[in-house]
């Protein structure tokens, strides 16, 4: 099974109807991918185009993580991160800490440098 996290603007894709991640959701109703929200990640869609954190918050098929204790230490040491990926890429620090593989999904990965996580961009280059 894969484990996909998604940051804020997967959020906002999947809510527009992208047809890869929508895939993927489907994926995760068979059982075959696990969808892993950063519930901060939500919070940021929502700012974007309201509703869009409440509606994949609701969804039967994804896993929500909280920022936790774990997450706020390793953001913290990012003094030039932009505060809205802060979630995803502590999400995938601390995942990776505890052993479990994840794999980050951002349509912007450049908003991580300096973070030592390197999101795949699912719509391309």
């Amino acid at each position: 099974m894969i484990r996909v996290l998604f940051d804020h603007t997967c959020i906002q894709a999947l809510a527009e109807g992208d047809e890869f991640l929508n895939g993927l959701y489907v994926e995760a109703s068979y059982g075959y991918a696990e969808i892993v929200i950063p519930a901060l990640s939500a919070t940021v869609a929502d700012r974007h185009r309201p509703g869009t954190g409440a509606d994949i918050l609701g969804r039967r098929f994804t896993t929500v993580v909280g920022f936790t204790h774990a997450h706020a230490l390793v953001a913290g040491a990012w003094r030039q991160a932009d505060w809205r990926i802060l979630h995803s890429a502590a999400a995938v620090i601390v995942a990776r800490q505890a052993g479990d593989d994840v794999t980050l999904l951002s349509l912007g990965p450049d908003l991580y440098a300096g973070t030592g996580v390197s999101p795949l961009n699912p719509m391309g280059s």
